[in-house]
């Protein structure tokens, strides 16, 4: 169960982040739209090796 939801949050991840440019700030407007802080956005794209 654990890995069907990592497979899930990295596709939710990239199809966010697809959406957006590489600035701060749009990053940011991902990290508010799925409600979690800029740190953990970035956290998590380390974790799934999200560029």
């Amino acid at each position: 169960m654990h890995e069907a939801v990592e497979v899930a949050e990295k596709q939710i991840l990239e199809t966010s982040l697809q959406s957006c440019g590489p600035t701060v700030g749009e990053r940011q407007e991902v990290a508010d739209l799925l409600g979690i802080s800029l740190a953990t956005l970035y956290n998590k794209m380390k974790k799934y090796n999200i560029k």
